[in-house]
């Protein structure tokens, strides 16, 4: 995950890019933003300092127009998203087709997780 340091232990947890990451709650991304203060599990601040969401997993992510209202559905960077599941991103990959929740192929479509919110951050070794 471009972070050899990476020690979090449950699933979803991953330490992107950001070796202060400190969080505890599965799917609490810091990703290059060291002043993320959510408190819910799977709340990231990606790249955004004006994240205002609310829900569980509802990332505002390199999109300022993002309108969804579901738990889980972000529409990261691809305005036509079209995903109707909780967490079923289409992140920077238009051939996503994943069915499961918060199972991301984010910049990888190798990606072959079978867990939930096991990410593969552009790192064809994670494990």
């Amino acid at each position: 995950m471009t972070d050899a340091a990476y020690t979090g232990s449950n699933t979803g947890r991953p330490n992107t890019m950001d070796a202060d990451y400190t969080a505890t709650m599965t799917s609490r991304l810091n990703v290059t933003d060291p002043a993320y203060t959510g408190s819910i599990a799977g709340r990231p601040n990606t790249m955004d300092a004006a994240h205002t969401g609310t829900t569980t997993s509802r990332p505002k992510t390199m999109d300022v127009t993002y309108t969804g209202s579901t738990t889980g559905r972000p529409n990261t960077t691809d305005a036509a998203h079209t995903g109707t599941s909780t967490s079923r991103t289409t992140t920077m990959d238009a051939a996503y087709t994943g069915s499961t929740t918060s199972r991301p192929n984010m910049t990888d479509a190798a990606y072959a997780g079978t867990t939930a919110s096991r990410p593969n951050w552009m790192d064809a070794a994670y494990r």
